[in-house]
């Protein structure tokens, strides 16, 4: 068992290793390599993320029918050949096209990944799945270093190389994959799954607390897509900032995350570090108002506050969000109300990019005034969790 395990968390971490890299460049490789426009890459962003979060529904059906250790590979391994296509990528549409069956793959392989843990840990799965996650903060810290070369030359060149090492780190995870020994028969079919899913859906509270959660969530879009196009287009900052901003969040994540969710085990907590988080990303807009406006000194340390408020609260929402979902499923039905309440983490990977950069870019203190009124709208909107 140990052994498996231990082929499950090196293919994480060199699945993430690569995905890191992408991720700090993904922004300006649309831009630099394939040729769009900061709003047409916010577009694709969001169209792929669509084709995606369909596409994510097939695979996780044809889960329950085939043995998980086997599709694992095969999920890897089409990651690896779409980002191999990458350079290929001339315009928005064949972008959409590559990313969509990328984002698809990406989209099942975290779900059915944990499932395969569960599987051969039992009891122990908290235990591997929370080693997981700090394997792939190791690897995104790592990956943060790694491209800071990549951002330094800004060449069409070096982006490429970037899509070319997460084709290996692909590659590679699925040989590490592939071989596991699991009994014939891991998944069973859940006739009710639709039903059950719409039920969630009326239920009053897992609906508010979905919809906080999407809100909320617009810091990934912020942190993973925005910044790095703001940074580079509206700011006098190096873009070697984009690697560093990374590599410390993944730092501080990675080290205090166990300790910021310590406690949040029921509603009433996690509604409370859900209020905090959205209040601390209202003070992080705050803090980047300024930023174009400030030579790199002063313009660095705003954007130093206002990462670290966005970290800080980054910590607060994914233990608050995980402490009011377990509790608010019931245990017989606990797989439906934790695929309802991912529906707004599935939103806002959507609606995210092409929403954050209609706002922000080109709009200076009124987009991030209105970013930050959104933000302000969740926090009180989650008083009614």
């Amino acid at each position: 068992m140990k052994g498996q395990i231990r082929r499950i968390l090196v293919a994480t971490g060199v699945d993430a290793l690569g995905t890191g890299c992408y991720l700090a460049v993904a922004p300006l490789y649309l831009m630099k390599v394939t040729g769009l426009s900061p709003s047409a890459a916010g577009l694709t962003f969001s169209a792929a993320a669509v084709v995606g979060m369909l596409g994510s529904i097939f695979v996780g059906r044809l889960s329950e029918w085939s043995r998980i250790g086997n599709l694992l590979p095969c999920l890897y391994a089409v990651q690896g050949v779409c980002f191999l296509c990458f350079p290929l990528m001339s315009s928005a549409a064949t972008a959409l096209a590559v990313m969509g069956v990328a984002a698809a793959a990406e989209r099942a392989t975290s779900p059915i990944r944990a499932a395969l843990i569960s599987e051969i840990s039992g009891a122990d799965r908290y235990l591997f799945i929370a080693r997981m996650r700090t394997v792939q903060n190791v690897s995104f810290s790592v990956a943060g270093l790694l491209v800071i070369p990549v951002l330094l030359d800004d060449g069409r060149s070096s982006y490429t190389a970037v899509a070319l090492i997460n084709t290996g780190s692909f590659l590679i995870a699925a040989i590490f994959m592939t071989g596991l020994r699991l009994p014939e028969k891991t998944h069973t079919a859940d006739q009710d799954t639709e039903k059950r899913l719409w039920t969630a859906m009326r239920n009053r509270r897992v609906f508010i607390s979905m919809t906080v959660d999407a809100m909320v969530y617009l810091y990934a879009s912020l942190y993973l897509y925005l910044l790095p196009v703001w940074i580079a287009t509206e700011t006098k900052l190096p873009k070697v900032t984009i690697s560093v901003i990374f590599v410390t969040n993944a730092v501080a994540v990675g080290l205090f995350q166990t300790r910021v969710s310590k406690g949040l085990d029921s509603i009433s907590r996690g509604k409370r570090a859900m209020i905090a988080a959205a209040s601390l990303l209202v003070c992080s807009c705050l803090f980047l108002i300024p930023v174009p406006h400030l030579s790199m000194a002063p313009g660095i340390a705003f954007l130093a506050v206002a990462m670290a408020l966005l970290t800080a609260a980054e910590m607060l929402h994914s233990g608050g969000r995980w402490a009011i979902s377990l509790e608010l499923a019931p245990p017989a039905r606990r797989a439906s109300f934790l695929a309802t309440f991912n529906m707004g983490l599935n939103v806002q990977t959507i609606v995210g990019p092409m929403l954050l950069t209609v706002l922000i870019l080109g709009n200076q203190a009124a987009g991030w005034l209105s970013l930050g009124g959104i933000f302000l709208l969740a926090g009180l909107t989650a008083f009614a969790i």
